[in-house]
């Protein structure tokens, strides 16, 4: 799609990289004005998204190189993209790749199915992607079933244990003359877990000691 948009209507690529990189919907991204747009914290602010609720857009490198570029040859005022609906390009382009089924709106569902696809969790997807409940989210969480036995394979995976570092702790003794000698002393090792009110602390074996009442 994109090697087609680049060939036919380049113009338009960048209508489609931003619809790709930040799953606006139509019309917050064709009604996106430049004062929305905060290149600082990389944030496109919609003052009325589709539930009435003002909501964020957060931009990615490529979203904020893009615009950056949009506004250097603009005005810098008013409407990001002069059309109102990508339909006038986007169905064009779309019959030269041949590709069933698909529309502008789909663009949306990828971004939201990448995420998942990355590991990204429900609650951030559904954050970005602007629903109003998880459960609308969680109509793509079948996308990552392998992450769900990373998650869990996590547990087993053994984390290689820091060594500990020799340290020499000085210590001191008085002269004839009454001066101060540092003299070097290995640290004490511990081979016994410490006792701390009576509660054993993590032992070597990398167990949780047990708790009553947790």
């Amino acid at each position: 799609m994109r090697r087609v948009i680049r060939r036919d209507c380049p113009k338009r690529l960048p209508e489609f990289e931003v619809a790709l990189h930040t799953g606006m919907r139509l019309s917050e991204q064709y009604g996106m004005l430049w004062e929305f747009v905060d290149f600082k914290n990389q944030v496109i602010t919609i003052p009325k998204s589709k539930h009435g609720d003002a909501r964020h857009v957060r931009m990615n490198s490529r979203v904020t190189a893009i615009l950056s570029g949009l506004k250097n040859h603009s005005l810098g005022v008013g409407r990001v993209f002069s059309l109102h609906s990508p339909r006038c390009w986007f169905e064009a382009a779309l019959g030269a790749t041949g590709l069933k089924d698909f529309t502008s709106h789909c663009l949306r569902h990828t971004f939201i199915s990448r995420l998942v696809m990355k590991g990204i969790d429900l609650r951030t997807v559904q954050e970005l992607a602007g629903h109003k409940s998880i459960q609308m989210t969680c109509r793509y969480a079948h996308l990552a079933p392998g992450h769900e036995q990373t998650a869990v394979e996590m547990l087993v995976k053994k984390s290689a244990a820091p060594r500990r570092k020799r340290t020499v702790r000085p210590t001191a003794t008085t002269t004839a003359t009454g001066q101060i000698v540092a003299n070097n002393a290995r640290q004490l090792q511990f081979s016994k877990p410490l006792q701390v009110m009576g509660l054993g602390l993590v032992g070597p074996p990398g167990f949780e000691p047990g708790t009553n009442g947790l």
